[in-house]
């Protein structure tokens, strides 16, 4: 199974060491190789399961974020205001437990120390009984301009 899920952030407020960040579903893009054949669900779709995943695009939710990248709170409430036939399978891919894995995965990227320009890094995470993969991913600090910073990676599951 194959996914490309797009999530916009916003950054609302810094407060005591926290970050105040709005973010919603940009677009989810997911393809499966079943003995039955492939399938291709995404947001912009038209069949069934497509359309589920549709109605979460576009609404927002909100994170805190501490200075180091671990998630203190995630409210997504408001993306799952429809129960239907596709609900469970939708919010157990979509939901709190998932989603925050992948934040973690995006937001806990920087080492103990500040880096600097062309540095490398690596960081070993294991989430426990969720997710029992070890993850290794390796960073390196590419490039700095006048507001943003572009830090590549590599994940190893």
């Amino acid at each position: 199974m194959s996914s490309e899920i797009n999530i916009i952030f916003k950054v609302k407020d810094y407060k005591k060491q926290n970050y105040l960040i709005e973010a919603y579903y940009e677009n989810i893009r997911m393809s499966s190789k079943l003995p039955e054949g492939e399938i291709n669900l995404q947001s912009d779709f038209n069949d069934p399961f497509s359309l589920e995943l549709k109605k979460l695009i576009n609404k927002p939710f909100e994170i805190v974020l501490s200075n180091n990248g671990n998630i203190i709170e995630l409210n997504i409430d408001n993306i799952f205001s429809e129960n239907n036939e596709y609900f469970d399978e939708i919010k157990q891919e979509f939901g709190e437990k998932s989603l925050r894995y992948y934040l973690e995965l995006c937001f806990l990227i920087f080492p103990n120390k500040t880096p600097e320009l062309k540095n490398k890094w690596t960081i070993n995470r294991h989430f426990g009984k969720a997710i029992s993969e070890n993850i290794r991913e390796e960073f390196e600090f590419v490039e700095e301009n006048d507001n943003s910073y572009q830090i590549n990676s590599v994940l190893n599951i």
